[in-house]
């Protein structure tokens, strides 16, 4: 029980994109960057691999992934949006991250994630770094939020960025044109 209260607040406390659309977005990187220097997190203990685009980023993801995992490293993923179960967003070789590291994480951290205003995903994302860097993955596969500069995903410095393809995607943020949308998708406009 003591997991599912943990699961409900992140869900319902937090603003969370599909459910507040637009509100729930929170451009910048202060508050991605403050999280991770509170919780004592080196950004540079991972291997990162960054995942871009409309369509096709958790496919992408999962071949990424299996590739590694076929070489026996140990692969950290983030992705999102979940379907039926929170932790699906972060996995280590397929096992979802365990209820028990959810409970503690936000035992430890809720007035910190109060006091910066986190978003969900923000809050979504913090938790996967503090998990694969305490399970010391050898790669951790990063899907991308809505894109662009102030992503919180772009604090990592990837070996490797993929962009899948781009189409007409959250235009209110992103822009009216494809031509603006890939420029936004992309890291360093």
């Amino acid at each position: 029980m003591e997991y599912k209260n943990t699961e409900n607040w992140i869900l319902n406390r937090l603003p969370f994109y599909q459910n507040n659309g637009s509100d729930a977005y929170n451009p910048g990187l202060s508050k991605i960057n403050k999280f991770i220097k509170e919780l004592s997190l080196s950004k540079n203990e991972l291997k990162f691999i960054h995942v871009g685009g409309t369509n096709g980023k958790g496919s992408t993801c999962s071949f990424i992934s299996s590739i590694l995992k076929e070489s026996n490293y140990k692969v950290g993923t983030f992705t999102s949006p979940h379907f039926f179960d929170f932790r699906e967003r972060i996995r280590i070789n397929d096992n979802k991250i365990q209820k028990s590291y959810i409970t503690s994480f936000i035992k430890e951290n809720k007035i910190l994630i109060e006091d910066l205003g986190l978003s969900f995903f923000e809050l979504s994302f913090g938790l996967c770094l503090s998990y694969f860097v305490e399970n010391k993955v050898d790669y951790a596969i990063i899907e991308v939020g809505l894109g662009g500069r102030l992503d919180a995903t772009n604090i990592i410095n990837p070996l490797v960025s993929v962009i899948t393809n781009i189409s007409f995607d959250h235009n209110e943020i992103l822009g009216d044109s494809l031509e603006k949308i890939a420029i936004r998708k992309s890291r360093d406009y």
